[in-house]
C-alpha cells in the first residue's frame, strides 16, 4: 500500500524534488578553503589564516570520501571561549510570495579529544533583504573515531536568501580535532 500511494504522489506532481544548492567534498577547493572562515573572541579571518588556538586546513590522511577533508586541529592551552569554524555564505533562489520552505544539510563528521556536548553544529538563516541572522538550531556532535553522518532538515523563513554552516567548540581542552566532509545543501 506505501509504494502504490508514493507512485501516485509522484505521478500526480505532489513531490517536489530536492534541488541541490551546494556540495563541497573537498577535493577541487583550494588549499587556503576560500570563503571558509573562523572567529575566536571578536576576531574573524579567512579559515586557513588562524595558527592560535586552531589550525585549520585540507587534511589528506583520512577522508570520508575522495582523498580530502577539512581538519580543525584545536592545539591552544586554556583557550577558553567559542571557537567557530563556518561556511561561506549558500544562495537560495527568490522565494514566491508565502512560499514555505525546507532546507536539508548533510555532512560526515569525526571528532576527537573534545568531551561530548562541547561541540555542535548551528546552520544559520540570512535574510536575504535585511541581513538579519537566525539559528535554525544548535546540534551536538558527539566524539568518533568514526566518520558519522548528520542530516539536519529545517524550515526557513520567508525572507531567507542564505544558510551558512557553523561549528563551535566551547571546550577548552586540547588536542583536540574535527573532521568534516561531504556537505551538501537542497533546498526541499
Amino acid at each position: 500500500m506505501k509504494h502504490c500511494l508514493a507512485v501516485l504522489l509522484l505521478a500526480a506532481g505532489a513531490v517536489n524534488a530536492a534541488e541541490l544548492l551546494t556540495e563541497q567534498d573537498f577535493e577541487s577547493v583550494a588549499p587556503y578553503l576560500p570563503g571558509w572562515g573562523a572567529g575566536y573572541k571578536q576576531t574573524y579571518k579567512p579559515a586557513t589564516a588562524w595558527k592560535i588556538p586552531f589550525l585549520i586546513a585540507l587534511d589528506e590522511s583520512d577522508a570520508h570520501s575522495g582523498a580530502k577533508a577539512v581538519k580543525i586541529a584545536y592545539v591552544a592551552e586554556a583557550a577558553s571561549g567559542e571557537k567557530i569554524f563556518h561556511s561561506p555564505g549558500i544562495a537560495f533562489p527568490e522565494a514566491s510570495a508565502g512560499e514555505a520552505r525546507r532546507v536539508r544539510i548533510r555532512f560526515y563528521y569525526r571528532l576527537t579529544g573534545i568531551p561530548a556536548g562541547a561541540l555542535y553544529f548551528s546552520p544559520m538563516e540570512i535574510n536575504g533583504q535585511t541581513k538579519g541572522k537566525r539559528i535554525l538550531s544548535k546540534i551536538p556532535l558527539n566524539p568518533t573515531e568514526e566518520w558519522s553522518p548528520v542530516e539536519y532538515v529545517g524550515k526557513l523563513n520567508a525572507g531567507a536568501g542564505q544558510v551558512q554552516l557553523i561549528w563551535a567548540n566551547t571546550s577548552d581542552k586540547v588536542p583536540g580535532a574535527l573532521w568534516i566532509d561531504d556537505v551538501s545543501v537542497e533546498l526541499l
